[in-house]
């Protein structure tokens, strides 16, 4: 058998003079002609190959995954291109601000137990800018204007002045919404910081003109509801910390910032910075960074505690329609709380659930008596709060889909998406 650095050093060799000869031709014959045959070979010599693995026992359909940055090309975009020529859907996220992209999403299906190989195709801003792909996220926060509009914001740092649930609303659905092509969540941008779901029966964006219709509250053919009742629980899919024995929200910072980081086709990801959050007496900075993909039903947090010190941290989902405590799922790599039963705003059935990644999580129910302004009617996971730490919540509503009317449906659906979150699809880059 041959050595290896033989062989690459072969390859080396060969490289360099192919760009000599080049050269010389260049020198010969025609230079504009032969400069583009040899930036032609460069490409070709500079080309990447991405592989894409799904070890999983389930077929990924459309499944949106990221990419990092893995090039040094200051000015070039990649694109992926299926077996048929087919561009695979993509967007190009530049989350740090830098003014570079450094994530790419893209859509890919990917059959169980299979591997997939394409070539990166390098282009420029001009080109890249030619293709549009179907809107299946979305942001909005507005903010009431004074002529009584709202205006979709980027950045919002909430006024010490303002009092939850006051009149006038400052503003849209008390807060920033989040969605895709399957279902709509909203966080209450105050105190109460509770979590909230707007169920769908389309596949259309809609955030920006709830309440612009009428009262959201009551069903709408046009596109559907807010199906649940949140009361002093942390509605769906909130934030809270044990403190002296009981459910203290996250919330009531001493300063409160919303700013969106990634709003595009394929995912939209915004944070909520809380300032010298107390907690047992002492001042804490915690960022939740909330971020929504095309096609599926949940959101994901992602929570940045500064120096925690074994708090317990609890994420969880309101149970207030007596549909008995929640249940829960350990399959080892993730672990979920869920309930299922008639308990939407419309008096039909809603499948609610939280779950994670992080093996020590436990789960509980909180009291139902009120205490305050302490959480109770919550179903929940708990862990011992890490500097990062994950969580994915979902709600289910059944005129969103059929599946979701039994029990059953909806817990054969969750486990599918815990065995998908177990078990990302594999990628790598080959040079």
């Amino acid at each position: 058998m041959l050595d290896l650095a033989f062989i690459l050093a072969r390859i080396n060799i060969f490289t360099v003079e192919i760009y000599i000869s080049c050269f010389i031709l260049m020198q010969k014959y025609h230079f504009s002609f032969l400069l583009v045959i040899f930036l032609i070979f460069i490409q070709t010599v500079q080309c990447q190959i991405i592989e894409f693995k799904n070890t999983s026992a389930v077929d990924r359909l459309a499944e949106v995954v990221t990419i990092k940055r893995f090039d040094s090309y200051k000015d070039k975009f990649p694109l992926l291109k299926d077996e048929k020529g087919n561009l695979f859907p993509f967007q190009f996220d530049d989350k740090d601000k830098d003014g570079t992209w450094d994530e790419w999403a893209i859509s890919i299906s990917i059959k169980q137990k299979e591997v997939k190989k394409y070539k990166v195709q390098w282009v420029d801003s001009q080109e890249i800018n030619k293709y549009k792909f179907e809107t299946k996220t979305n942001l909005h926060f507005g903010k009431r204007q004074a002529d009584g509009s709202y205006k979709n914001v980027d950045f919002e740092l909430h006024p010490k002045t303002h009092i939850a649930q006051s009149e006038p609303w400052i503003y849209q659905y008390e807060g920033p919404g989040w969605e895709n092509d399957k279902v709509a969540y909203r966080s209450y941008f105050d105190s109460r910081n509770g979590k909230d779901i707007f169920g769908k029966i389309t596949s259309r964006m809609v955030l920006d003109s709830v309440m612009l219709y009428g009262n959201y509250h009551e069903f709408d053919a046009r596109w559907g509801m807010d199906v649940l009742k949140v009361g002093k629980s942390l509605g769906m899919g909130a934030v809270a910390f044990v403190e002296s024995g009981k459910i203290k929200r996250l919330g009531n910072a001493d300063s409160m910032v919303y700013e969106k980081l990634i709003e595009g086709p394929l995912r939209s990801v915004f944070v909520i910075k809380y300032y010298d959050y107390s907690l047992h007496g002492e001042k804490r900075n915690i960022s939740d960074e909330i971020e929504i993909r095309a096609g599926g039903y949940f959101y994901k947090h992602t929570l940045y505690i500064n120096k925690p010190k074994n708090d317990t941290l609890l994420v969880g989902f309101a149970n207030l329609k007596g549909v008995g405590k929640g249940e829960f799922v350990d399959l080892g790599t993730s672990k979920a709380v869920f309930t299922h039963g008639n308990q939407s705003e419309n008096h039909d059935n809603l499948g609610l659930s939280v779950f994670t990644d992080i093996k020590t999580a436990t789960y509980g129910d909180a009291p139902t008596e009120p205490d305050g302004d302490y959480v109770v009617n919550t179903s929940y996971l708990s862990a011992v709060a890490q500097e990062v730490n994950q969580f994915y919540v979902m709600g289910c509503w059944e005129k969103s889909d059929e599946n979701f009317k039994t029990k059953q449906g909806f817990k054969d659906f969750l486990l599918l998406q815990m065995k998908k979150q177990a078990y990302p699809i594999e990628i790598t880059i080959k040079k």
